[in-house]
């Protein structure tokens, strides 16, 4: 498999500014904000990445910061509906009830809310916001309007237990989607790896694995649409990820990734400067690596990615 084929995904990392401190977050690791962009993603620029690759159907609006602070979402989303994408967008819904009209109104066709709590005590708690009745009241809100919603709840050794209160939480107002997804490892400082590998669920962690399999068999998994995958002690030779064949992400820097989980922009020596770059060397050693034609970057090995 190779970059023959233009991207037909994009991720939008609009902007590096958040109203939120979550632990699990790559802004709270050691040096995690080195390499995020200076600037918000503009229109100019959706404009430039349609052009030069029509090939993009589905645009993933998101990012390492929440993109309801940017005052350019809605006139980008108006950008990628009109020329008839389908457009997602991820927040962490403190402003969720502030935005909801708008969001309805913008026609967005996905809407992602990051909620990682199942009470406002322990929202208060994970993300350092006491936001848990707005953000109830714009899902209600969101809900309500016929918008395709899910929720998604980072899933670690220390909260996996409370998976059931999580998808209960969600049930009881009306959400048809829930994602449960593992940690992620977002730098390779010691500490942050040492850290990383105390929290995430292994594929070795036989007794977590066993009592995921087993909620599975309750009535609140109806909802569940992802279970968190392990992540993997040894990476495989060959990764089903498949990202970096098929999806591009940008900053308001311009500069541009491969990678959908771990790598943002800014981390590969790629930029929308550079004509060639979905197919030049940075984005081709990423796919070898995937192939398992070169090594693999450190943080990429232990990605849960590999295995879905």
């Amino acid at each position: 498999m190779s970059a023959k084929a233009e991207p037909q995904s994009l991720n939008v990392y609009l902007t590096s500014r958040c109203n939120q401190r979550c632990p699990f977050c790559r802004r709270q690791k050691n040096n995690g904000m080195d390499t995020l962009a200076k600037k918000d993603f503009t229109p100019a620029l959706a404009e430039e990445i349609l052009k030069r690759f029509p090939s993009i159907q589905t645009v993933c609006i998101a990012g390492f910061g929440e993109p309801l602070l940017s005052p350019e979402l809605y006139p980008i989303i108006g950008i990628f509906k009109r020329t008839g994408r389908k457009v997602e967008v991820i927040t962490n819904g403190v402003l969720l009830k502030e935005h909801a009209s708008r969001l309805i109104d913008a026609k967005v066709d996905f809407l992602s809310v990051s909620v990682n709590a199942a009470d406002q005590t322990e929202r208060l708690a994970v993300t350092g916001t006491d936001s848990w009745g707005s953000l109830i009241s714009g899902l209600r809100d969101v809900l309500g309007s016929g918008m395709t919603v899910a929720t998604s709840f980072v899933i670690s050794k220390q909260n996996w237990i409370r998976i059931p209160q999580y998808a209960q939480a969600m049930q009881a107002i009306g959400v048809r989607f829930v994602d449960f997804h593992n940690t992620l490892p977002h730098s390779e400082h010691p500490d942050d790896l040492y850290q990383f590998e105390s929290e995430t669920i292994l594929d070795t962690d036989a007794n977590v694995i066993q009592a995921l399999t087993l909620f599975r068999k309750n009535p609140f998994s109806a909802v569940v649409r992802n279970w968190p995958t392990p992540t993997p002690t040894v990476a495989p030779q060959n990764s089903k990820c498949r990202s970096p064949f098929f999806t591009l992400g940008v900053d308001g820097d311009g500069n541009c990734t491969a990678c959908s989980r771990i790598y943002g922009p800014g981390t590969m020596p790629a930029n929308l400067s550079d004509p060639g770059f979905w197919s030049g060397n940075a984005f081709e050693r990423f796919r070898k690596a995937l192939m398992g034609q070169a090594e693999r970057p450190t943080l990429c090995a232990k990605c849960w990615g590999n295995l879905k």
